[in-house]
């Protein structure tokens, strides 16, 4: 999913990563909890994935916040976020059912969670 208000790069489900045994032996950048709305209190962890690659284009060292427990609606989600979407110009052809992306002029950009 593409979150457009989170200002994470990448944001991965419990579910998911416990299945791709993530975090592994990632470099830890720090710990958090998020609450929602209703109070309910998520431990994240927000490691460095070596790579990421969406179509064709590869990204290195990218800052991804881990889950903690299972989502409020227990379904496997996961997220790429602002901080990642902003490197692209994406193209939403719903007609065809695609997503088109352009790496931009941010490509380069550190990401806020390594600055």
């Amino acid at each position: 999913m593409l979150d457009t208000g989170s200002d994470q790069a990448v944001i991965v489900d419990s579910v998911w990563a416990s299945r791709w045994d993530l975090p592994g032996g990632l470099r830890l950048l720090r710990t958090s909890v998020l609450k929602d709305p209703r109070g309910a209190r998520y431990e994240t962890r927000v490691v460095v994935a070596p790579k990421l690659r969406i179509g064709r284009f590869e990204l290195d060292s990218v800052p991804t916040m881990v889950l903690g427990s299972l989502n409020p609606t227990r379904m496997e989600l996961n997220f790429l976020g602002n901080d990642l979407l902003k490197r692209f110009n994406i193209i939403l052809d719903l007609q065809h059912d695609y997503l088109y992306f352009k790496p931009n002029k941010l490509m380069g950009v550190r990401y806020k969670e390594l600055s």
